[in-house]
C-alpha cells in the first residue's frame, strides 16, 4: 500500500474505553471534554465521551490519537454537525 492510498483508510481502534486512534481522519471540526467532531474520509464522525483530549494530530498521515472515556462513536452528516454535542 502505497503512502497515499494509506492516507484515504479509515479505521478506528479504541482500547478499553480510554484510548484510541483515528485513520482517515481530513479535519478536526471542534473538540472539547465531551466531544470531538472529525471530517473523515467515510463522513463526519462524532465522539462522545468524558474528560476527552487529542493526544496526537498528524493530518499529513490522516492520524488522531485521543484520551479519556468514550461513551459512543456516531456517523453523520454533514447538515446534522451542530446538534450532536448538545448539553443536556
Amino acid at each position: 500500500m502505497n503512502e497515499q492510498t494509506a492516507a484515504k483508510a479509515h479505521g478506528i481502534a479504541i482500547q478499553n474505553r480510554e484510548t484510541g486512534t483515528v485513520s482517515g481522519v481530513t479535519e478536526v471540526l471542534s473538540f472539547d471534554e465531551d466531544g470531538i467532531l472529525l471530517d473523515t474520509v467515510m463522513g463526519t464522525l462524532a465522539i462522545d465521551g468524558e474528560d476527552l483530549r487529542i493526544t496526537r494530530l498528524d493530518l499529513g498521515r490522516g492520524e488522531v490519537d485521543l484520551a479519556g472515556k468514550v461513551n459512543g462513536l456516531v456517523y453523520a452528516d454533514r447538515t446534522a454537525r451542530r446538534g450532536l454535542f448538545r448539553k443536556k
